[in-house]
């Protein structure tokens, strides 16, 4: 098992590659937005929206629901040029997300050289609200703690900008067989040994291995996203199961 577990660390750091910010750029080419005003200027923010069901096999999060929920709240007024903060990425490429927190959906990314001007802050000042870095790119929040991010700037003096809590995402495990989630490196056991088969992931790409069957071919692919809870019901040989 450990010797599964080691090669597949491996393949995690390749998965990794081409992006310095936690897990796979994910970036829907649609999401519900509306516009808030920010004093001087209009800023389109994504909102989170509700899926017709819970729980989706495979991470294919389906039809969103008419209404969208309201994501965040901006007052600011305009800034002092002495008093301007922007943000920018040394290397790589860094997730845009919904909200202040790798919860949230990733929206879009800020590439290596650009930068973007931050317009608001989260209390604790590890992530800042940006306006988009270039055309085709959103709004939205980038993190300071990574090594790749120069902020320029005092952060104190931006406004906090309200966000609503992310929706939560699962993997769960259906299968008789124990998986192995990468890049994330958690390991699911069989549905039996619930509640032990189920864990909590932040929005991206992962790849399922079953452990008991290979750990050189992946089984699935998941695209997670805030609200959806995916089942893995197909194990490496191809077993269906249903979750008790």
């Amino acid at each position: 098992m450990m010797v599964r577990i080691n090669k597949l660390l491996m393949v995690s750091a390749l998965i990794a590659m081409g992006t310095v910010f936690l897990y796979a750029c994910h970036s829907p080419a649609t999401e519900n937005a509306e516009a808030v005003s920010t004093g001087t200027s209009l800023v389109v923010i994504p909102t989170w929206t509700a899926l017709p069901s819970d729980r989706v096999q495979g991470g294919v999060p389906g039809e969103p629901a008419a209404t969208p929920t309201r994501a965040v709240q901006v007052v600011r007024s305009a800034t002092p040029a002495d008093a301007a903060v922007t943000v920018k990425v040394l290397a790589g490429n860094l997730y845009i997300r919904r909200g202040p927190s790798v919860d949230y959906n990733p929206i879009g990314f800020i590439a290596a050289g650009q930068s973007a001007n931050a317009i608001g802050r989260d209390r604790v000042r590890r992530w800042v609200f940006i306006e988009s870095p270039g055309e085709g790119s959103p709004a939205g929040w980038v993190s300071t703690l990574t090594e790749f991010t120069q902020v320029d700037g005092d952060l104190d003096r931006l406004p906090l900008v309200t966000v609503e809590p992310a929706q939560p995402a699962f993997i769960r495990n259906c299968t008789q067989h124990t998986m192995w989630i990468m890049p994330a490196q958690v390991q699911l056991l069989p549905k039996a040994n619930g509640p032990y088969n189920e864990e909590r992931f932040p929005p991206g790409e992962y790849l399922v291995y079953d452990l008991d069957v290979s750990d050189d071919i992946s089984i699935q692919e998941i695209g997670l996203r805030e609200g959806l809870q995916v089942e893995i019901r197909v194990d490496g040989n191809g077993e269906k199961s249903k979750c008790y």
